[in-house]
């Protein structure tokens, strides 16, 4: 099942309240109803969040960093500046378009840029 068809079937059900993206999201749009909880879930502690487009279509409610261990069985080597990941919550408030754009502040060979279209209904 792909990210498309998941949250166009789960946009359209009356119990689902709350949608995660992480990285596999890049570049996708998805489709919320006014009242829907979206969680951002980017590995790496150095991301930045910006929106682009009508920000009363969405609102930004909590920025949270999990450093590792913090998860049962989260261990991983990283530098101490950049460890754990970062967990950006939004709600959907009104119809309109809007960019969520995450870029990394940090070095490495990992995605240094992030960004999905939320279409609200």
């Amino acid at each position: 099942m792909t990210l498309g068809s998941l949250v166009a079937g789960a946009a359209g059900a009356s119990t689902l309240t709350s949608i995660t993206l992480g990285a596999s999201a890049n570049g996708n749009v998805v489709t919320l109803n006014k009242g829907e909880h979206i969680t951002v879930d980017l590995a790496n502690a150095t991301w930045k969040f910006s929106t682009v487009g009508n920000r009363k279509a969405l609102k930004l409610a909590s920025l949270s960093i999990t450093k590792p261990g913090a998860k049962t069985g989260a261990t991983h080597i990283c530098l101490p500046s950049n460890c754990g990941d970062v967990f950006a919550n939004y709600y959907a408030l009104q119809p309109g378009l809007i960019r969520l754009i995450a870029e990394r502040t940090g070095t490495g060979s990992a995605m240094l840029h992030w960004t999905v279209v939320i279409r609200v209904r």
